[in-house]
């Protein structure tokens, strides 16, 4: 059997795949289709035969789906930076508040556990504490 193979979070393949898509001179849609649509088809870390240039989704449906949303949400901030046009003031924002987070492992552990917050996972963070979607009890 072959180890398992592992990939890097969709939002950190995105920028060196479109990256390659646009040095083989494709248009930023042309690039959006192959590297985040996989050319018309969602591309999973188990796929045999993925397409070199698409992203490989997680095979857990609620991270991939979470993954991908979070990628189709910021699709214009993407385009502005595939045909190179300034950042927007939220673009900015964006990269300045991601930049207070620090690194991932730095961040505390319930912010980062996939559960956190998500309506049809876990209710409580991993320390036990309620999460937003879980009333506190009155004292």
């Amino acid at each position: 059997m072959a180890p398992a193979r592992t990939y890097l979070p969709a939002d950190e393949q995105i920028v060196p795949l479109l990256a390659a898509a646009r040095r083989k001179g494709l248009s930023f849609d042309e690039s959006w289709l192959i590297v985040v649509e996989g050319g018309g088809r969602m591309v999973m870390t188990n796929d045999p035969r993925p397409p070199p240039l698409a992203i490989r989704w997680p095979t857990d449906r609620d991270n991939r789906i979470d993954s991908y949303a979070a990628i189709q949400g910021t699709k214009e901030a993407y385009r502005r930076a595939f045909e190179r046009e300034p950042a927007t003031a939220a673009d900015r924002a964006v990269l300045a508040l991601f930049g207070m987070l620090g690194e991932p492992s730095a961040i505390a552990p319930a912010v980062t556990t996939p559960g956190w917050g998500h309506p049809h996972r876990a209710k409580q963070a991993p320390d036990g504490r309620p999460t937003a979607r879980q009333p506190v009890a009155a004292a």
